[in-house]
Formats: C-alpha cells, structure tokens, sequence
C-alpha cells in the first residue's frame, strides 16, 4: 500500500531522497512510544490513517489487534503501526531511518528475518540461528543465514562419511549420499539449474549453443558468446583427442558439449539432474546432422551409475560440474564408479576445475575489481579471507587426481592441463583440466609349439666314417677362396671418359668425279653434272639386259643334246633377271658338239 509520494527533479540535498508527503485522503502521524507527536528532525515510528486504512488482516485477529490501535487525536478512528522509523522534515516531507523490528526489504519484497531464524531452529542440529543482510560484490543486498550446531549431535552426512571409512559399502553411494546433506546438496542444485533453464534461452539465433546460466564473477553478466565459444572449441579440440566412439557425459546442461561432439561419436549418452534441460535437448536433437551419433538422454544424479556396463564407454566426460559437489568423497565416489564403466585403453576427463592453489588469487582478483579497495591496506586481506570462506563451490588442489594414480593399477598416467582459450577471463586463468587415462588390456602371450614326440624305440646312431683321399687319405685343406684370399681393391669412382678429337677422314671420291681425263672433255653448258657419256636416243626398245651372274652355272651352259627340263626353268615368279634372253647361245661344254637353237620367230 504506498500512502507518501516525492517527486524527484534532481540529486538529493542532504544526500537521502525522502518518502514523499502523503497522498490525498490519507493521513500520516511519527509518534513516540506514548503515541505523542514527535517535532521536525525528531525521529519516531509511522501511523498511517485515513481512507486507504485497510480493516485488518484476515483470519489474523491477534496480528491485527497488535498492528491497528485507535487514534489518540479522533474518537472513532484508527491507526496503523507500521513499524518504519522516520522523521519529519523542514520542508514538509517524511525521510526514512529503518525499521524498528528486524524486518528487511530486499529486490521491493519485505522479508522477516525472525520468520526464517525459527524455521532454521526448528532442525535437530541447529542450536541458534541468525539471518541478516550482506552486500555482494555488486553491492546488492542478500540474506545470509548464521547457525550454531547442537551439542552432541552428529549430522547425517558425517555419520555417512565415518562409515565409509570403516569399511561400509560405497557402491551404493547414490542411495547414501541421497538420504544425507550431500543428496539434499544435490537437489537443491537441481531445483537452481531448473529455475534457470525455464527463466528462458540465451542462444543468439543458434539454439544448438544455449549459454543459459552462465555468469560472470567479475561483472555479473552474461558471458559474451565469443568467450563461450572459444570455451568450448578447447574442450571438444581435448576430448577428440581421446578415443571417443562411444561417450558418457555426466551433467550436459544445455548440449553445449553434445552438438558439436555427437558428430564425432557412435554413441552418446548424456545425464542431468535437471529435467528440464533434458526436455530442452529431446526437442533440438533433429537439428542433428545426419549420420550423427545415437543419443540417449537420461535423468540421474553423478553418482548414479545402476545399469551402465562395464567397460562399456570409451570416455567418461565430467566438464565443469565438479565445483557444485558436496564435498571430495563424493567426487572421489563418482571417479572410481566412472573407472569401472570405461574400457581399457579409455579416458575419465574431468574439466573445467577449480584450482584449489589459485583460489585466493582468484577472490583478490574480484575484490579489487568490484571495490576498488587498495591491495596494500589492512582490512583488504580480511575482505579476501571472508569472501573464501564464503564461497561454497568445490575447490581442487591438482595433487586430488595424482596421488590414487599409484594406488589404482588400470589408471596408465594422468593428465593436468591449463586451459586453453583466446580470453583472460575467469574460465582460463583460474581453472584447469584433469584427464585419468587408462591402460591398456595386456595380450595374450602366443601359444609355444608343441614338443616333439619322444621316440618310442631310440636307436644307437653310428657316427659316419671319416672321409679319405682316393691316394693319400685324408683330404687335403680346403684352398681359401680367391675373392677371400685376394681382396681386389676398391673401385674408383666413376669419371666420364674423355672423347678424342677425331681426324676427320679424307672424302673418297668417285671414279670420274673431280678432276677431268684430257680424253673426254667437260661438258659445256647447263648444270654440272659427273662425267658420263651422253644418251643414245631411244629408237627401238631396249633388249633386256643379262645379269652377269647366275645363280647356277647350268643356267648358263645346259647338256644341248635335251632341252632344258621343266625343273632347270627359272620360276615364273622370278623376275627377268633370271630368265634367258633369246636367241642368246649356250655355252659349248667339254666333248660336246654344238648346237644352235633356232631363234623364235619376231
């Protein structure tokens, strides 16, 4: 119900902005404890009246006896006591001092401290408990609650915890963590990332790359994109390195990680506490491309391994989720039922921790950006000691992932990263990566050949006479080898072989050619040519020639008393080289008498 108004023109004079005067049909009085009016710049309590007085509150008549009292200045009316301390000031106005009771008003909602201090009285384990206002590193007022534990009462989780060490089973760690404060923890990290995710999407037009959720420690503001993509550009470039056909991520949130890795995968099977977000990723899996991997998507907590195989994934992906467990002992839980579902040869990456040696660096990083303060000054490192202490995430010292490495012989070697990105913000500077990888399964040894089978009868085995030279007995030493005995020397290396300048050979000349013989004179006129007689004009044609050689003698002197038989004639198919002239005489052998054959006719 507002009952005063101020109309602000301009910075307030005396630095506070009062509540106003009040509106028309209402009536405001600062009384004292007696009811009496109090004078200007005297500080008292506020009494509304007048026609925005409400009846009282419903079904509340104690409450509503002890807030509405009659008006000491008018028989019939009443007053409400509003519990605000304010004071009247020289210009007419109503400035506000604080409250008389322990009430808070926080983001416009007014809030009872007392209401909260006995809820928190009513648990077993609390003895005492106080619930003020703190101012963040934004300088926004927040409740923060202050309790003292009950003597001799053990919280559940630490009853838990003590068992655990005396041998209790820690396999079902889901079932024990549930029912102490480390599932209650849980839980409540559900109902947050809930609230978060249906508040609404932060994708900026890619709905696979939804930043929802993600704050800056420094501004309070959304991370940028650019920031968030680098980010995850670094973890996946790390996980692609591993073997990665079949993955399990524990705690997928938005699909930040899932969309640009399911492209890599055969399987991927992604868990959340939150439902919702798990309901935001059923929705966008056909945005997949096709050939992507088989996703599966389930709600269970990080220690909630029942029903996965064993051996059954080749990475196991915990990627900024570790800073919202309980405690060590459930992230140490967590890790060894992770070791149990990876094969041999597989990886347990564990990213984005935080770096319990850079903690106070980090909360010194922060008060000097959100206060301006001076580092050097007396009551800056008492501001950075009560912000750790304020800082509930789980916090990493790099020794965690090493020191069972010796203990656990299927962890091969483990792996601490700094991380990687182009921007100095809080995500690259203060955290780091962790990777388990795990050895490889030892091969079987090849089977060794059989023995031989024993003889069943051995025999006396007589050793061979010595050998013996045909003449002088035994033979003579073998002669050492000539390529053994006489090593030839080395080869020199290969040179080109010099040509010789040839003589250049004196031109034979043809007979007739060159110089003219006195007896037959040079031609005169027209080209040169070489010296042959002239061409005898072609009269009558030309006999054919006769070679001067034949290919047997009786071609040319046949026996003249036969003629010449079918066989001794020149085949046809020589050419006329070969074949007689006619009218050409054989030639007369020995004791013979020669005959001529007549000529055929022309």
């Amino acid at each position: 119900m507002d009952v005063t108004a101020h109309h602000v023109t301009g910075p307030a004079p005396h630095g506070r902005i009062p509540i106003g005067r009040p509106i028309t049909g209402a009536r405001v009085h600062v009384l004292d404890g007696g009811l009496r009016e109090q004078p200007v710049g005297v500080a008292g309590e506020l009494f509304i009246g007048g026609i925005p007085l409400a009846r009282g509150y419903h079904g509340r008549p104690a409450l509503t006896a002890e807030r509405f009292l009659p008006a000491p200045f008018t028989p019939d009316g009443r007053l409400y006591r509003t519990g605000d301390l304010v004071r009247w000031r020289p210009d007419s106005t109503i400035e506000y001092l604080g409250r008389l009771d322990h009430q808070v008003k926080i983001r416009g909602q007014r809030i009872e401290p007392a209401e909260i201090e006995a809820a928190l009285c009513r648990h077993p384990a609390v003895a005492q408990a106080l619930v003020t206002t703190v101012c963040d590193t934004t300088n926004s007022p927040q409740l923060a609650a202050y309790v003292t534990k009950s003597a001799g009462h053990s919280s559940p989780d630490t009853h838990d915890r003590d068992r655990d060490r005396d041998g209790g089973d820690r396999d079902g760690g889901g079932d024990r963590d549930r029912d102490g404060g480390g599932g209650r923890q849980v839980d409540q990290w559900s109902e947050v990332f809930d609230q978060i995710y249906e508040m609404g999407k932060q994708h900026n037009g890619d709905v696979s790359f939804d930043i929802s959720g993600w704050i800056s420690s420094y501004t309070g503001e959304p991370l940028g994109a650019d920031e968030m993509r680098s980010w995850v550009d670094s973890v996946v470039t790390r996980v692609l390195a591993l073997p990665h056909r079949r993955i399990l991520e524990i705690g997928c949130g938005t699909g930040l990680l899932l969309f640009p890795l399911a492209a890599h995968a055969e399987l991927y099977h992604a868990t959340d506490v939150s439902e919702v977000a798990l309901r935001g990723l059923r929705a966008q899996l056909p945005l997949l491309p096709p050939g992507s991997a088989r996703i599966a998507l389930e709600q269970r907590a990080a220690d909630n391994f029942d029903a996965l195989p064993d051996d059954g994934y080749d990475t196991v992906l915990i990627n900024s989720v570790a800073q919202y467990f309980p405690d060590a002992d459930y992230l140490a839980d967590v890790l060894t039922k992770a070791l149990r579902v990876v094969r041999p040869g597989g990886a347990v990456t564990i990213g984005d921790v935080r770096n319990l040696a850079l903690q106070r660096a980090l909360h010194t990083s922060l008060a000097i950006t959100a206060d301006g303060a001076d580092a050097t000054s007396a009551s800056f490192a008492q501001d950075v000691t009560d912000r750790i202490a304020q800082d509930a995430a789980l916090v990493i010292d790099p020794a965690f992932f090493t020191a069972p490495a010796a203990d656990r012989p299927e962890i091969d070697s483990v792996s601490l990263l700094a991380k990687q990105g182009g921007h100095a913000n809080e995500l690259v500077k203060y955290r780091y990566d962790a990777i388990l990888h795990l050895a490889e399964a030892p091969s079987a040894p090849p089977n060794p050949p059989p023995p031989p089978a024993p003889d069943p009868a051995p025999r006396a085995v007589t050793p061979p006479p010595a050998r013996t030279h045909p003449s002088t007995g035994p033979p003579p030493p073998r002669r050492p080898d000539r390529a053994t005995a006489q090593r030839k020397p080395p080869k020199r290396p290969h040179q080109p072989r010099r040509r010789r300048p040839q003589r250049r050979r004196p031109r034979r000349r043809r007979p007739g050619s060159g110089r003219r013989s006195p007896a037959r004179p040079a031609r005169t006129g027209g080209a040169r040519r070489h010296n042959r007689p002239p061409r005898r004009p072609r009269t009558a044609p030309r006999a054919p020639r006769t070679p001067r050689h034949s290919p047997h003698p009786l071609r040319r002197a046949r026996h003249p008393a036969r003629p010449p038989a079918a066989h001794d004639r020149p085949p046809a198919r020589l050419g006329r080289l070969h074949q007689r002239p006619p009218g050409r005489r054989l030639a007369q052998l020995p004791g013979t008498v020669p005959t001529a054959h007549p000529a055929p006719a022309a």
